[in-house]
């Protein structure tokens, strides 16, 4: 309290329980507040988020009430992430097609890049979903690490077919010496970085376990998604007349029809 005994701040410590939940708390002490103080208006203006709320308002006992600390700020600052989640994976994928489309000059090579990567967000989001894991200033991360991590993969399997292909090879030569063989790398690397994460699975903490286990099923998507979509992908580009100067080496038969 403070010594004109104006103002006072008290303080609940909580539990280890989800934002959502936190949320859901700090809703039911605002509708205790408002009913102890009868028709007592709520100043909901949080620190780090001046837009929330407005200026101080007062009831007509002359009362004023704010949240604040972590819980407050956390719940506000998930609701933002949801609100620009699409935003911001929209904009990780315009960066990274805008990128490729300066390095290839090829715009069928970005379709074929992004198409992979397109299916291991969506597959992200639904792994998400069935694990129940909650959006959290650490687990919002999750789509630009995918879109990262699952291009990374793409585009060094692309290089490398293209470079078996320069040599000669045939299509199912070229995936099988570039494609397969680099492959194998990339399940070593993955595998060796979901280990990495998922260790953190066993901290008592709900975000930092949330976090690793999220983490390191997305770095599994990524991977199976690069593995298992591309490679016929490219075969099919490969073999379809419309796309031009794919293949440097043997040409291939075209596709019927």
């Amino acid at each position: 309290m403070s010594p004109d005994r104006k103002s006072a701040a008290l303080q609940f410590p909580i539990a280890p329980i989800s934002l959502g939940e936190r949320e859901q708390l700090i809703d039911e002490m605002q509708a205790d507040v408002d009913q102890s103080f009868g028709t007592v208006d709520i100043d909901v203006s949080i620190a780090g988020f001046p837009e929330i709320g407005g200026p101080p308002k007062t009831g007509p006992d002359k009362t004023n009430v704010s949240q604040a600390g972590i819980a407050a700020v956390g719940v506000e600052l998930v609701k933002k992430l949801e609100a620009n989640r699409q935003l911001i994976t929209f904009a990780g994928l315009g960066a990274v097609a805008l990128w490729l489309l300066i390095f290839y000059r090829r715009l069928w090579k970005v379709v074929l890049v992004l198409i992979p990567v397109l299916i291991a967000v969506g597959l992200s989001s639904v792994v998400t979903f069935a694990t129940g894991i909650t959006l959290s200033p650490m687990t919002s991360v999750s789509a630009p690490l995918v879109i990262a991590t699952c291009t990374e993969f793409v585009v060094l399997i692309l290089a490398r077919y293209w470079e078996e292909r320069e040599r000669g090879r045939t299509p199912e030569e070229a995936i099988d010496v570039g494609g397969v063989r680099i492959g194998r790398a990339f399940v070593a690397s993955g595998l060796t970085t979901v280990g990495g994460f998922i260790v953190l699975a066993v901290s008592p903490f709900p975000l930092v376990w949330q976090f690793g286990v999220l983490v390191a099923l997305n770095v599994l998507v990524a991977l199976i998604a690069a593995l298992v979509v591309l490679p016929p992908l490219l075969m099919w580009a490969d073999r379809n007349p419309r796309i031009k100067s794919f293949s440097p080496g043997k040409r291939p038969e075209p596709l019927a029809g």
